[in-house]
């Protein structure tokens, strides 16, 4: 259960390398790896130089994008927040999945949003698979929360999130144990479509009171 303490340790995810493939034919994804971008990262936090992703429309988180041709603080290996490789390709992305607040303030959380090239088919099976990772911690980041309920949601309307507060929506696929990994690490499931959904979202899904948030690096 998630106790609130006066700090602001976050737990930092890296995605990479979606691959969605009904058991059908193939459902396109758009700029799944995050190798397209209309410029270059120099800073954290430029996710919307990502072709096909959003920040779940809030006006106040900002997901990372970062990239071996990056500059400044949007250059990959050694990033703000870690120290990591990309998985395969040059590019990945970044998301504060929780952050601690203060005693009685909800914890605040950030989402990933990608666009379908065209909507799920209802009643079709699909198989997912993408690589997650921490990154290696560096003693000058915030991030060195483990946490579970890390999922992927879909959705038939673009999600829109206030400020950095919960998406309560339904996951597909969640993670059940608090991760905290420096290496990649690849998760595969497969779904029945059950509606024409034409967004994936990442990020953690559930109630406050239901997360297992605990500091794994850091302190």
């Amino acid at each position: 259960m998630y106790h609130a303490i006066n700090h602001s340790y976050r737990d930092f995810g890296l995605v990479t390398a979606m691959v969605l493939i009904a058991l059908v034919g193939k459902a396109q994804l758009v700029n799944a790896g995050f190798e397209e971008s209309t410029a270059m990262p120099s800073a954290p936090g430029m996710w919307h130089l990502l072709p096909g992703w959003t920040n779940a429309g809030s006006g106040s988180s900002t997901p990372d994008f970062f990239h071996l041709d990056g500059t400044l603080g949007g250059d990959l290996p050694e990033t703000p927040v870690a120290l990591v490789q990309p998985f395969e390709g040059r590019g990945i992305a970044g998301l504060t999945a929780i952050r601690r607040n203060a005693p009685g303030i909800p914890l605040s959380r950030e989402y990933l949003v990608m666009d379908f090239a065209s909507p799920l088919a209802i009643g079709q099976h699909y198989f997912l698979s993408f690589a997650v990772a921490n990154g290696q911690w560096l003693p000058t980041s915030s991030a060195g929360l483990a946490v579970n309920g890390l999922g992927i949601a879909l959705t038939v309307e673009p999600p829109a999130q206030m400020g950095q507060s919960l998406l309560d929506l339904p996951p597909v696929f969640q993670i059940p144990y608090a991760r905290y990994d420096a290496a990649w690490e690849v998760l595969t499931f497969t779904f029945q479509a059950t509606s024409p959904s034409q967004h994936l979202v990442v990020g953690v899904f559930g109630a406050d009171a239901d997360l297992d948030a605990e500091v794994a690096m850091g302190m």
